[in-house]
């Protein structure tokens, strides 16, 4: 897509591969912080029912181990993509 609709002004090849990168990491910002809002928002939630059951009898160990594990599925993807996210910029 040209930046402008001049026909006598035009990026060079270089102008359109920085384009191009930042679209693309716009692109990468975009959709990363889609994931991080509902990631973040399962975590906040594991973590306030583990702020409850920290309250309860020792019968609720099975409901808390779920959640703690619960709470790692959603930890393990938001450190995987925080390094992808950090390393993006450099590859570009």
């Amino acid at each position: 897509m040209p930046l402008v609709s001049d026909p006598q002004c035009s990026l060079t090849r270089r102008g359109e591969a920085a384009l191009t990168g930042v679209r693309h990491v716009l692109a990468v910002l975009a959709s990363t912080a889609a994931l991080l809002t509902s990631v973040l928002e399962a975590i906040a939630d594991r973590l306030d029912e583990l702020c409850l059951l920290s309250g309860e009898p020792a019968s609720a160990d099975r409901r808390t181990f779920g959640t703690l594990r619960e709470l790692k599925e959603h930890l393990d993807p938001l450190m995987e993509n925080t390094k992808a996210f950090k390393g993006e910029p450099q590859r570009l």
